[in-house]
């Protein structure tokens, strides 16, 4: 709304002096320009907070339905929560960002890695995400391993993104700005340039999400940053508030459910209850559009009513305010409670109900797509002898440990992990067949030795130890193919358990006819 000028102050005359044009003038003006100032800082000091960040990098950020979206957007609104802070984020070019934030325009930069030359700019926060910046190149050109590997070659990065950086240090590498990462995956996909640079998490939601097919992820990151949100140098009190915020949401788990949704998100869709809100929104906005223009012409034919219609239309926008207020809050909740529900509490991966879920899509993409599909079934060995001894408050501490473990060795963006009930884990390996889901089950079982969670009565070893049965699909009639791929990824946990445990095994048919309880 409009703010009123202040008026001002009266101006007293000396009534024994005649007064002089030029002398009188002047204080006059500097009064006004001083009250003028004054009133428009202490406005200043109301508006919100702006944070910006690259609209281009999804899931992290990008634009949906006009509104930013995505991991970083999430976790940025949680941290000025719990600090406090009223914030508006923006999703732009990130060199638009960039450049707001250094001219004043924004208070801060969401999602930046730093670098020795954006410290003499910024000055960062407590570590917002963990950034793996790998090679994407054709699945054929697996001789693309590492930094060295790509002497004379030419890769793509984003334009005054941390790679473009980065790439600095190795002068006989061929740099080239890309548009998009789309762009990129295309220009890889022609031979154009061999290889792109990007956050994993980034290059493997646009593969998804576009189902780009021949393109990987060399198995190694040439580069690990732990992003931040980035401040003006010396704007002590803001960072002061944003690591607040950001320590107050590690505590109370926030950081980790919103992480835990967002891994397991798939292709963003528009569902019909969306689109029949947004029928109802321009139905209303355009209803506002000629209540306005009525009020308009009324007024012009009876000046009278004027203090009416404005109290009236004072009335609505604040019944619109709130009504906005209310609906965010309700949205809040409704994420916080699907988080909930889809989630278990103790280990905070997925739960059983979201393992039948995905089962359902990932079974139906295989039958539709004619891809793959690898279902690891995960148990971990003698864990009633663990709680029976160290009692289950400690099994609850493992239990959280071999999930963490399975997490972390299993890198794809793609890659679904649920917790399926007690002392048992499921995998989903999409587009994985059956000799490279034992690899991964291997991985795993090396994680949690590694982990070396002490088990005193265990029959096999003094740590903890996981046995795992495998099973693949490359064809798929209903739900009739779900149940026999989970019979046989049981039947091979059985064997695995027969052969002496600490173990993964595939499926064999002649020596698995009995599954495992």
């Amino acid at each position: 709304m409009p703010c009123s000028q202040p008026q001002p102050p009266l101006i007293r005359r000396d009534l024994g002096r005649p007064a002089r044009a030029g002398h009188a003038l002047a204080p006059a003006l500097i009064v006004v320009v001083a009250a003028s100032l004054s009133f428009v800082e202490s406005q200043a000091d109301d508006r919100p907070l702006v944070f910006v960040g690259n609209r281009n990098i999804p899931p992290m950020i990008f634009i949906e339905d006009d509104e930013p979206v995505g991991l970083v957007v999430d976790l940025a609104r949680a941290a000025a929560e719990h600090a406090g802070l009223d914030v508006e984020i923006l999703a732009l070019d990130w060199s638009e960002a960039q450049r707001m934030v250094r001219d004043g325009e924004a208070d801060a930069l969401l999602q930046i890695n730093p670098s020795p030359e954006r410290e003499q700019v910024y000055d960062f926060s407590a570590p917002l995400l963990k950034s793996e910046f790998v090679i994407f190149r054709r699945s054929e050109n697996r001789e693309i391993q590492g930094m060295g590997s790509l002497a004379g070659l030419t890769v793509g990065v984003e334009a005054e993104g941390y790679p473009a950086d980065f790439l600095h240090r190795f002068p006989k590498i061929g740099v080239r700005a890309i548009p998009s990462w789309r762009d990129g995956f295309e220009l890889v996909e022609s031979g154009e340039i061999d290889a792109v640079i990007v956050d994993r998490w980034v290059g493997e939601y646009e593969l998804f999400s576009q189902h780009i097919q021949g393109i990987e992820a060399a198995a190694n990151p040439v580069d690990v940053q732990y992003s931040a949100i980035a401040v003006r140098k010396d704007d002590d009190r803001l960072l002061g508030d944003i690591d607040r915020g950001l320590r107050l949401m590690e505590e109370d788990g926030i950081r980790r459910l919103i992480q835990h949704q967002w891994s397991n998100k798939e292709v963003i869709r528009l569902t019909k209850e969306r689109l029949h809100f947004s029928w109802a929104f321009f139905a209303l906005f355009w209803l506002s559009v000629l209540l306005i223009l009525s009020v308009l012409l009324y007024t012009r034919r009876i000046r009278r009513m004027n203090r009416t219609l404005a109290a009236r239309e004072e009335a609505l926008a604040a019944e619109v305010g709130e009504r906005r207020r209310v609906e965010a809050e309700l949205k809040r909740a409704n994420r916080k409670l699907r988080v909930l529900a889809d989630t278990d509490a103790l280990t905070g991966l997925a739960n059983r109900r979201q393992y039948y879920d995905a089962l359902k899509r990932q079974v139906a993409r295989v039958e539709r797509q004619g891809t793959v599909l690898s279902l690891l079934l995960i148990d971990i060995d003698f864990f009633k002898d663990y709680n029976d001894n160290y009692g289950h408050e400690q099994g609850d501490v493992a239990l959280r440990g071999v999930a963490d473990s399975i997490r972390s060795s299993l890198p794809r963006f793609a890659d679904l992990v649920f917790r399926y009930g007690g002392e048992e884990f499921a995998v989903l390996l999409p587009g994985i067949g059956e000799h490279d889901a034992l690899t991964a089950a291997n991985l795993i079982i090396e994680t949690v030795r590694r982990r070396d969670i002490e088990h005193a009565f265990s029959r096999i070893a003094g740590h903890l130890t996981v046995s795992i049965g495998v099973a693949s699909m490359s064809h798929a009639r209903g739900d009739a193919e779900a149940r026999s791929l989970f019979r046989r990824a049981d039947g091979a946990l059985y064997l695995a358990k027969r052969r002496g445990r600490d173990r993964a095994e595939g499926f064999v048919a002649e020596e698995s006819s009995t599954s495992a309880c």
